[in-house]
C-alpha cells in the first residue's frame, strides 16, 4: 500500500474513533476499540495497518454486569459491552500522521484533509455515521464530529462539497457540532460510500428513493 492511500484510510479512521498517541521524540502508536458488534470495523483496521507494514496488536476485553465500588452510584451495577481493541507497536513513521492530527494538542481536522477517497467517508460513516428518516420523511446521514471543534467541523464541510459537490449543515446536538447531509445529499453519500461498507454496516446506507429530485438539492 502507497502511502498516499495510506493517509486515506488514516484520515478516515481518524475522522471517526482512530486515535493517534505520541509515545516518544520519534514515535507515535495508533489505537481503536469498538463494541464487539463492530467488529468488522476493527478487523478492517487490523488489515489496513499491516497492509502498510504497521504490525497491529489485538485485544478483547469480556463485558458483563459490573459493580460500582466507589462514588455517589456505589453499590449500583451496570452493563458493559464485549469490547474489541487494534493498535499499532511504537512507530516512528506515525509521528508525522499525529503531528498533521494533533497540531492544536488535541485532535484536530487537518487543514490539508481530502475526502476525494470514498473509502475515507467509508471509514468515517462506519466510525461515526448514522442514518435516520424522520417523521416528515426526510432521509437524513448525520456524521458525529462532537469530538472536534467548530472550525474542523467547517473545514469537514468545505472538503465534502469541494470534493463530491455535497451539501451539509452543521447542526448542535448538546452544544457540540453535528455535520447533517439531507434528501438527495444524503441520498448520494449513500450511493458514494455503499460499496466499501462492510456488510454489518450496510444500514447506515440504505438505497433512497426520492421522486422530486429537484426539490432536494
Amino acid at each position: 500500500m502507497g502511502e498516499l492511500e495510506f493517509i486515506s484510510l488514516l484520515d478516515g479512521l481518524l475522522l471517526g474513533d482512530g486515535g493517534l498517541v505520541r509515545t516518544s521524540r520519534v514515535s507515535a502508536r495508533f489505537q481503536l476499540n469498538q463494541a464487539a458488534s463492530n467488529v468488522e470495523l476493527v478487523n478492517l483496521t487490523e488489515s489496513i495497518l499491516g497492509s502498510h507494514g504497521i504490525i497491529p496488536r489485538r485485544n478483547f476485553r469480556a463485558g458483563g454486569v459490573r459493580l460500582i465500588k466507589s462514588g455517589p452510584k456505589a453499590g449500583k451495577t451496570y452493563v458493559q459491552q464485549d469490547v474489541h481493541y487494534v493498535s499499532s507497536r511504537d512507530v516512528r513513521g506515525l509521528l508525522g500522521h499525529w503531528n498533521r492530527w494533533y497540531h492544536t494538542g488535541k485532535k484536530a481536522v487537518p487543514p490539508d484533509i481530502s475526502l476525494k477517497d470514498p473509502r475515507t467517508l467509508a471509514l468515517w460513516h462506519m466510525g461515526d455515521g448514522s442514518y435516520q428518516k424522520t417523521v416528515r420523511g426526510v432521509h437524513v446521514v448525520h456524521l458525529h464530529t462532537n469530538g472536534f471543534d467548530d472550525p474542523s467541523v467547517e473545514t469537514l464541510c468545505a472538503a465534502l462539497q469541494r470534493d463530491h459537490g455535497l451539501h451539509s449543515n452543521i447542526v448542535r446536538w448538546r452544544r457540540t457540532p453535528v455535520i447533517a447531509l439531507r434528501s438527495m445529499n444524503a441520498k448520494e453519500f449513500c450511493d458514494i460510500t455503499r460499496s466499501h461498507m462492510e456488510p454489518h454496516f450496510l444500514y447506515k446506507v440504505p438505497y433512497i428513493d426520492i421522486k422530486h429530485h429537484h426539490l432536494c438539492k
